[in-house]
């Protein structure tokens, strides 16, 4: 029989979701779950939940609550640090009764929460690691060129302190130092299909054709490689006339995206 692990697991920002159309929190979601059903002992601190079913008799969420306020899309420098001290508060008080095997910090991992969590007593994980979202430059180049120094020393700090960094895609590595040591401890985990959910119809005789639809959903961000997808679809629809995509989302680029598809030689296939 396997062994069966006590964990601390960190959420730091974006809700713990079963339900909502949000990535990270769904991730994190299934993270818990599928942990939880294998029989392990875990503790969850996250600043925002939002669930429609309870989460495994092994899973013992604690919702932290913090005086500043918490943010699905980018979190306060206070609060983080709020949020950062309540955690490690909390983590010290339930290490005496829980005795913890690992400490598991979820999405996202660089924003200098894990630094009040990680140590030499207990091994820490981070990930999955993302590649980086496009962020706001001050208009000062000394306060980018600062702000851009801190960063980078954080980043190198919270890495370092790591026993291991999970990346979903080889792109990931960007954001982590080039130090061996610290490579050494890299591992691509990629993210799975539910084929309970998600599988294709039973190919045979006598089944009626369809044409192929893809649907993109997701924030309307850049990164997300919107921009990517269209302009390949428009070669798709090249070769293959009948397939069609539809796009449901919002986010900033969503102004950029609508005036994209309506120059596309592909637009009268996307809704």
């Amino acid at each position: 029989m396997s062994r069966k692990f006590t964990i601390f697991i960190n959420q730091p920002s974006h809700s713990l979701t079963d339900h909502e159309p949000w990535g990270d929190g769904l991730i994190a979601y299934q993270f818990i779950d599928r942990l939880a059903r294998r029989g392990h002992q875990l503790y969850i601190a996250a600043p925002i939940v939002s669930l429609r079913e309870p989460l495994h008799a092994n899973a013992h969420l604690i919702h932290v609550k913090t005086r500043t306020e918490p943010s699905l899309w980018y979190p306060s420098w206070p609060h983080r640090i709020e949020y950062a001290f309540r955690v490690r508060r909390l983590f010290a008080k339930l290490r005496t009764k829980a005795g913890f095997d690992v400490i598991h910090q979820l999405n996202p991992v660089t924003s200098g929460v894990n630094l009040f969590l990680s140590g030499k007593r207990t091994p820490f994980v981070m990930g999955l690691v993302w590649p980086q979202w496009p962020t706001a430059t001050p208009r000062s180049r000394v306060k980018a060129a600062l702000l851009s120094i801190v960063r980078r020393l954080l980043r190198w700090e919270q890495f370092r302190r790591a026993s291991r960094i999970l990346i979903a895609v080889p792109g990931s590595r960007e954001l982590i130092p080039k130090s061996a040591a610290i490579q050494a401890r890299v591992r691509l985990l990629h993210c799975g299909i539910d084929t309970e959910h998600f599988s294709p119809e039973p190919s045979g005789e006598g089944q009626q054709a369809f044409d192929p639809h893809l649907l993109f959903l997701a924030t309307l961000n850049t990164n997300k490689g919107i921009y990517d997808l269209l302009t390949a679809f428009e070669n798709v629809v090249k070769a293959v006339p009948q397939a069609r995509l539809t796009i449901a989302g919002d986010g900033p680029e969503r102004d950029g995206v609508k005036r994209f598809v309506s120059e596309s030689t592909a637009r009268d296939h996307i809704t």
